[in-house]
């Protein structure tokens, strides 16, 4: 099992590395939009 994880084709393996990387990326990034509208919602009221 695990010489068969090593004989991982290395370029899939990058692509699956890349795609969660990616994924991640977009997740934090909506995450703090979000947090900025709430942050300026709140201040345009006051």
């Amino acid at each position: 099992m695990i010489q068969k994880k090593m004989l991982c084709d290395e370029n899939k393996c990058d692509n699956n590395k890349k795609s969660i990387s990616v994924l991640i990326y977009i997740s934090v990034g909506v995450f703090i939009w979000n947090m900025y509208l709430l942050a300026l919602e709140e201040f345009l009221e006051e």
